[in-house]
């Protein structure tokens, strides 16, 4: 049974976030730590669907106060000019999006991956307490807390005194991480009973449903334009893939995604799940996951630690710059490492390489 915490201290813990993944962990967390109804969350409004979810969010009262902060326009950011916001956070935070964060005295905020106006927030409110929590694979290799910035940027955090190191991050699979060596690890929660779980099917419009118990080969459409040719490509992929495995393939649309009929004959995924709580219900290890490079491959394992075979497909591809490609492929490495089982994840280079891979597969699954 879900209840309210009698927490001393009101309005004392903050949670940043933006996307629909940072906002299902900081529900588990807060589900785990009884702190339902106590901690605030600061949503930045840029994601499909955030009203619906949002709605749902509010309406169970898991947190004390939802503030909402709307993705600048007509480059807010440009015009105030980021060194002036980081020399004075507060007048950009109240002016931009209205909200007097220092007033609130927080002592604990909780950030899943760095932006520039989070980094106003943090530094607006005088909190010197910045935890971070999980935001997919980012957050267990590297520093998801400056590894996007510029140089010229953190630098002038520092030098302007609005700089944060965090200290420590909760993780759903902690045993994994890989990031830097001073930062402490915890788990985010225990396993949630089933009052916690029904109210994040709730949130998050979970339906039980036999979709993935029938197809386990899923390709991850990602609507990717800068790419010469990327659909006629993408076509010859998943025809390939269809020759072997037809029966056993469903489509899984990314949410920007507009063009619902770029794979006629093949079974989709209607329903939209989120995907985490799949992972967590569904994807087991018996699973093949297909898609150019794309954090969903990486979540069944870093959210649930099991191990599909995955293949990417981004070699595939022309036009890829070199210093992208081979981010890409450190990151496969890094997973790879993370995997107990070995021979399960491939980065084929040609077409050859392509259907070789899925015959290797095709007997195992």
């Amino acid at each position: 049974m879900l209840k309210k915490c009698s927490y001393n201290n009101r309005n004392s813990i903050a949670f940043l976030i933006d996307t629909p993944t940072q906002l299902f962990n900081s529900i588990e967390y807060v589900l785990g730590h009884n702190l339902y109804g106590v901690a605030d969350a600061y949503i930045q409004v840029k994601f499909s669907n955030a009203d619906e979810l949002i709605h749902r969010v509010t309406k169970k009262k898991i947190f004390k106060n939802i503030y909402l902060l709307k993705p600048d326009k007509n480059g807010k950011l440009k015009h105030l000019g980021i060194i002036n916001a980081l020399f004075f956070p507060r007048f950009y935070i109240k002016i931009v999006h209205n909200i007097d964060v220092y007033s609130k005295h927080y002592q604990k905020i909780f950030i899943a991956f760095a932006t520039k106006t989070f980094d106003f927030l943090i530094a607006s409110s005088g909190c010197k307490n910045i935890i971070g929590f999980d935001d997919g694979i980012g957050s267990y290799l590297g520093d998801p807390f400056s590894d996007n910035y510029k140089k010229r940027y953190m630098y002038f955090r520092k030098i302007t005194g609005h700089g944060y190191f965090v200290d420590k991050v909760y993780l759903n699979n902690p045993e994994r991480y890989r990031g830097i060596s001073e930062r402490k690890v915890f788990p985010i929660c225990d396993k949630l009973d089933s009052a916690g779980k029904n109210l994040i099917y709730e949130v998050f419009n979970y339906r039980d449903s036999d979709l993935y118990r029938n197809y386990n080969v899923v390709y991850l459409n990602q609507p990717i334009t800068h790419i010469p040719d990327y659909y006629l490509k993408e076509k010859e992929i998943v025809n390939i893939l269809g020759k072997k495995l037809k029966e056993k393939i469903i489509i899984r649309f990314h949410p920007n995604e507009k063009n619902k009929k770029l794979y006629p004959g093949f079974q989709t995924d209607n329903e939209n799940n989120m995907w985490e709580l799949l992972c967590k219900e569904q994807i087991d290890s018996n699973f093949l996951l297909v898609g150019y490079f794309s954090t969903a491959q990486f979540l069944p394992k870093f959210i649930a630690d099991t191990e599909p075979f995955i293949i990417f497909t981004f070699k595939l591809y022309t036009g890829i710059k070199d210093n992208i490609c081979k981010n890409y492929c450190d990151l496969v490495e890094a997973v790879k490492n993370s995997y107990e089982s070995s021979g399960k994840i491939f980065i084929p280079e040609t077409f050859e390489e392509y259907c070789y891979d899925i015959e290797e597969i095709c007997s195992k699954i």
